[in-house]
C-alpha cells in the first residue's frame, strides 16, 4: 500500500443517526453519581455555612455537577431549612441558591 493512499480504516462514513447515538452514549458514560457524604462531613459543611451567615465571611463551596463539579465563592445570606437551600451573595447584585444536597465541601476564606 502506498503512503499517500487512504486506508479504508481511516475514512469511515457514519450515518447521522448513528453519530448522534454515539455522542449521546459517550456523554452518558461521563455522567457522575452524587457521592454520599458521611455525617461528619455534612456537619462540617453546615457549621462553615452557618459561620459565613453569622459573621459575613466569604466561603468557597464545591458544588456537584453530573458531568463536572464547580466552585462558587460568596457569602451565605440565608439558610432555608424548609427548602434545604443556602443563598449565596456573589456580588452586589448577583446571588445564587444552592441545595444543601449538592454541596460537597466548603473552604473558608
Amino acid at each position: 500500500m502506498l503512503q499517500d493512499e487512504p486506508s479504508m480504516w481511516h475514512s469511515r462514513f457514519i450515518l447521522p443517526e448513528h453519530r448522534e447515538s454515539m455522542l449521546r452514549q459517550e456523554k452518558e458514560n461521563r455522567r457522575k453519581k452524587l457521592p454520599v457524604l458521611d455525617e461528619q462531613e455534612k456537619e462540617d459543611i453546615g457549621q462553615k455555612l452557618a459561620m459565613s451567615l453569622k459573621l459575613g465571611r466569604e466561603v468557597t463551596i464545591r458544588i456537584f455537577g453530573e458531568f463536572e463539579d464547580r466552585t462558587l465563592t460568596g457569602i451565605v445570606t440565608q439558610m432555608d431549612q424548609q427548602t434545604r437551600q443556602a443563598k449565596f451573595s456573589i456580588d452586589l447584585d448577583d446571588w445564587e441558591r444552592v441545595p444543601f444536597s449538592l454541596i460537597l465541601g466548603v473552604d473558608e476564606g
